[in-house]
């Protein structure tokens, strides 16, 4: 039976093994590049939807403060017509 011993690599093998672990590299940082490139359209996309959100809620909330503050001055106001009147009753 035969012994298999490792073959040394001429210079030429290891300088082309070498280029090809660079391009293997390579096309994983390209790979990562796009996958960054999708995660954040994704994320701008969720920054531009909850903004648009946010200005509707805080606009909804202006508008229902706005509200309960004129609703809380005709309560003052109308108060003492209503104490008179059920005085006269």
């Amino acid at each position: 039976m035969a012994i298999l011993t490792k073959k040394e690599l001429t210079n030429s093998e290891k300088v082309q093994q070498a280029i090809a672990q660079v391009d293997t590299s390579l096309g994983m940082f390209e790979k990562m590049n796009t996958d960054l490139d999708e995660a954040n359209s994704v994320l701008e996309q969720v920054i531009t939807e909850d903004t648009a959100l946010i200005a509707e809620i805080q606009k909804n909330i202006a508008l229902a403060q706005n509200e309960l503050k004129e609703n809380k001055a005709l309560q003052t106001k109308i108060k003492p017509f209503i104490k008179a009147k059920g005085e006269t009753n």
